[in-house]
């Protein structure tokens, strides 16, 4: 409204000191009252004093009627610039020339000068009189082909030529028609003078066109088809400024023998506007989201719109011209319509419809001002007059709605991207947390399965069965219970954080023996970690209130979290301060560290550090914040790539800090909750009983992070392998390098190197290549599985899992490899010097055989050489090849001999003690016993 009220004053302004038309420069010379008389070539001389009217039944007369001089017909003196009553006059011009005149003109002018200086009119008749008698015709006007007029161009100006002869008097009796409006005001002119141009019509149509190019590139990149209506509209008022109010030049060229064309034109341009203008409004408001009734309203009106323009083109086709006066009806019922909507959908509260509605008002004010102008009852600017006003502003206040309306896109982006990284923060919470209920879940059930499994079958497990569970197993059942208990606690204080139903309860206490009884009970965690744990305390702080529960969770956050990510022989300080503001907690570790990106994120709720690997849900620190927060405490990180992370912490602890209805007055002992032993004890390992192991039994290497999980695992497969453990997929690599071991059974989230990067290494690594990994994970859905398969794992089971399952899959792929090995072994034997080969296996094998065969004269060539050849160390090569042939270099070497002496003695290429030396036999007896071993007879046999 505030908008509205602002184009009303100026339009005040205008009327205030907006500058009156300057008409044309008018002739001086000596006129009588019925005769102009030229005695100057002036090139514009006005003759609108010398102009003579006749009105009464002009539309019958003929010049016949006018000629012979009845006094029915009486001209009178012309003393109107504009006659609006009549559609039809006559007007007599007699001129008188004292000197003669070649090719001049006569325009009709307007009474704007500086907005249409020479009018149109429908159509004129013009007859040349001289001496009583018609000399010549022409005719003129806007429905006039052009093939009728002696000046067919610009047809938006009624000219007819004039020469005149000195001395010769001329009559001109001119019939003019025109719907709307009469101008009969008349100058004498030489066509070289330029009329006046009003170039803001020109501009304003340029403006419209590069916009409209503008909005239909935007709609094809955002594929938005408000911008696709908001074009057609732009387009509408560039063709209407550029060929409708200039010259009509595309009618001229194209259509100059069908006057018709204007109207259709017209009538298209002026009401399809709106068409395209309301239906924009509708979709880039999404005006039916917001109010279906005047969605409905908004469609009617466009339907009138389209229906007014058929029903004029109809009357058109039919003889009748609509613009008489059915095109102000049609029009004027149309804009009254859309000024009563846009007016009510100012009211809406939503931004773009005002926008929108705004743009609106704003045309309708000055289109009526234009009105007002161009028919001289106002006065205004000349060339930035309410037209170029109206549309201008418009397209200006679009443009300003388009602009806002990106920044609601740009920031509905912005959410949606926001919203997007939350739900893949939240995906990557539950995928951990899931991790994290799996693998306690699997260390519960496995026992439990185990001792059930122990009951002879043929006894009936009833309610009261006693079944014996051993102690060691009963502990890691406990353990991982309380991890359980601890983890949900954990969801559920944020989840109470959140609702606001956590409070704080404080009470006196003693501060510091409180802390120090947390603080000193990581101590056993720290020396199985072989960490030094440095602490500091003040002596004592005196009148001091803190909340238990809360004081514990946020101290047991950070020391637990501070000792995780502390590799051994690392430190962990945790230093208690009395400071002004309270007491202040500094805990500090020698971990990996982390980056400024990092720092700025750990707070927030499920995040975990990118590519750590390590085990958490990603909750810890954020309860830690919002247990600081709830505290009206303070929290502050300082962390160091490769270096470690400090975390400082102020709680107030006066009687003063807190509200009395935060105070509790029960005393209560000081102690630490019980779910704190889960924390303590989680990277404890079990000493279990050394087995003699037994070397004919395959070697499988478990590689897990959790050090009961990883127990576990071994106790169930110990019977039928022995066992190599590793607490991390660095660890677990650098084993099965040095080991080549016969399967590997791995978790997939773990520290340092993850199950999936230790699997890919395996696969791609030629000594390593060979052996099968199981991936054991939380991990349950399929894109998970797909990852895992991807990097050439073998096979993949998720937790909790079965103790027979997971050993009948180690002991099928251990068959699957003697299969392969069978398979090279009857392969070697065939045709050592032509295997197929495409995995990495075969093209090991490959290589061995190439090298052999490239030594097979060298009677030296030995082992150590063909380790070296190959890259690998001997015993790397000799359980490689134990692996996949079941032989080890030694005989790879003799049997690949032998075989080549065979071939060539079948062949008979040359004598038995030639083929021995040639393969590399110098003892010919040797060679000779070492062939019937083989083959079961001498050389010499064959």
């Amino acid at each position: 409204m505030r908008f509205i009220l602002l184009s009303l004053i100026t339009c005040l302004i205008f009327l205030c000191f907006g500058n009156v038309p300057i008409h044309a420069q008018t002739d001086i010379a000596t006129n009588d009252l019925n005769r102009y008389v030229i005695s100057s070539n002036y090139p514009i001389q006005d003759v609108f004093g010398n102009t003579e009217i006749l009105r009464h039944n002009a539309e019958k007369i003929t010049i016949h009627d006018l000629l012979e001089g009845s006094r029915e017909f009486r001209f009178e003196p012309l003393t109107e610039d504009v006659i609006s009553e009549d559609n039809v006059v006559w007007l007599h011009l007699a001129l008188d020339p004292k000197l003669s005149l070649k090719n001049q003109q006569i325009v009709f002018k307007s009474n704007n000068d500086t907005y249409r200086y020479a009018t149109p009119h429908d159509s004129i008749q013009v007859y040349y009189v001289h001496q009583g008698k018609i000399i010549d015709s022409t005719r003129s006007g806007i429905f006039v082909p052009a093939s009728e007029k002696k000046l067919p161009f610009p047809a938006n100006r009624s000219t007819f030529p004039v020469s005149l002869t000195k001395d010769e008097p001329v009559d001109f009796y001119i019939k003019i028609f025109d719907q709307n409006k009469i101008y009969p005001r008349m100058e004498l002119r030489d066509p070289s003078i330029p009329f006046p141009q009003n170039t803001s019509s020109f501009w304003l149509s340029a403006f419209a066109l590069i916009l409209s190019i503008y909005v239909l590139a935007f709609f094809f990149y955002t594929k938005d088809r408000s911008y696709l209506y908001l074009f057609g509209f732009y387009a509408f008022i560039a063709i209407y400024e550029q060929f409708v109010e200039s010259n009509l030049p595309l009618l001229e060229l194209f259509f100059s023998e069908i006057p018709k064309a204007s109207i259709i034109v017209w009538i298209t341009l002026t009401l399809g506007s709106k068409v395209f203008f309301m239906q924009f409004g509708r979709k880039f408001t999404n005006l039916k989201a917001i109010s279906p009734l005047w969605d409905k309203i908004v469609i009617g009106i466009i339907g009138y719109f389209i229906l007014a323009i058929v029903i004029q083109l109809v009357m058109l086709s039919n003889g009748i011209n609509p613009l008489d006066s059915y095109q102000f009806i049609f029009a004027g019922l149309g804009f009254l319509g859309v000024l009563i909507v846009t007016l009510r959908l100012l009211f809406f509260k939503d931004i773009l419809l005002r926008y929108f509605a705004v743009s609106s008002i704003w045309s309708f004010i000055f289109s009526i001002l234009g009105i007002l102008w161009e028919n001289g009852i106002i006065p205004f600017w000349n060339d930035v007059n309410p037209w170029i006003i109206a549309n201008t502003g418009l397209m200006f206040i679009l443009a300003l709605a388009i602009a806002r309306k990106l920044q609601f896109s740009e920031r509905a982006k912005s959410e949606i991207e926001k919203v997007r990284e939350i739900d893949a923060v939240k995906s990557r919470f539950f995928a951990n947390i899931s991790h994290e209920f799996r693998t306690p879940l699997s260390l519960i059930l496995g026992p439990v399965n185990q001792s059930i499994e122990n009951i002879p079958a043929s006894e009936n497990i009833g309610n009261e069965t006693e079944i014996p569970v051993k102690g060691k197993h009963l502990k890691v059942m406990k353990r991982n219970a309380l991890r359980l208990q601890h983890l949900v606690d954990q969801i559920l204080d944020l989840s109470k954080l959140d609702q606001g139903e956590m409070q704080l309860r404080v009470q006196a206490g003693d501060l510091i023996k409180f802390l120090r009884a947390i603080i000193f009970s990581f101590e056993s965690l720290t020396e199985l970690k072989h960490i030094d744990f440095h602490t500091r305390f003040p002596k004592k702080i005196a009148d001091t209130y803190f909340d238990r529960d809360k004081l514990e969770k946020l101290l047991v956050n950070l020391i637990s979290n501070a000792i995780k990510f502390t590799p051994e022989h690392g430190e962990v300080s945790v230093v208690v301060e009395d400071n002004l503001k309270g007491i202040k907690i500094v805990v500090s570790d020698t971990g990996n560290g982390m980056s400024s990106e990092e720092v700025n994120k750990i707070f927030d709720r499920f995040y975990q550090t990118e590519g750590s690997h390590v085990q958490g849900t990603g909750i810890g620190l954020a309860l830690v914040k919002e247990l600081v927060t709830l505290y009206r405490g303070q929290i502050h990180v300082d962390s160091v790539e490769g270096e470690g992370t400090t975390f400082k912490v102020i709680i107030p602890y006066r009687k003063s800090d807190f509200k009395a209805s935060e105070i509790v007055f029960s005393e209560t002992e000081l102690t630490v909750n019980s779910h704190f032993e889960t924390m303590v004890f989680e990277d404890s390992e079990d000493v279990s009983e050394e087995n003699i192991p037994n070397l004919n039994l395959p070697l499988l290497l478990i590689v897990e992070d959790n050090p009961d999980l990883r127990e576990y695992i071994a106790e169930q497969m110990r019977e039928d392998f022995r066992i190599e453990t590793a607490k991390d997929g660095a660890q677990g690599l650098k084993l099965a390098k040095a080991h080549i071991p016969d399967i590997i059974i791995s978790d997939v989230m773990m520290p340092k190197m993850s199950g999936t990067a230790l699997c890919e290494a395996i696969k791609t690594t030629s000594i390593t290549s060979h052996i099968p990994v199981i991936l054991l994970t939380a991990k349950a859905d399929q894109k998970a599985r797909l990852d895992g398969l991807e990097t050439g794992a073998d096979d993949y089971i998720t937790k909790p899992f079965e103790k027979r399952e997971l050993l009948i899959r180690a002991q099928n792929l251990i068959s699957q490899r003697a299969n392969l090995r069978e398979k090279f072994t009857s392969e070697l034997k065939i045709k050592p010097t032509d295997v197929t080969l495409t995995s990495m296996d075969e093209r090991f094998v490959k290589q061995v055989m190439h090298e052999i065969e490239q030594n097979i004269g060298n009677e030296f060539y030995s082992v150590e050489d063909l380790s070296s050849a190959i890259g690998f160390s001997r015993s790397q090569l000799n359980r490689k090849l134990k692996s996949l042939l079941g032989k080890s270099p030694n005989q790879m070497i003799r049997e690949f001999r032998l075989i080549r002496a065979k071939e060539m003695l079948e062949q008979k290429s040359a004598s038995v003690s030639e083929i021995a030396y040639e393969v590399g036999y110098s003892n010919l007896s040797y060679f000779s016993k070492s062939y019937k071993d083989t083959f079961g007879m001498l050389p010499s046999e064959v």
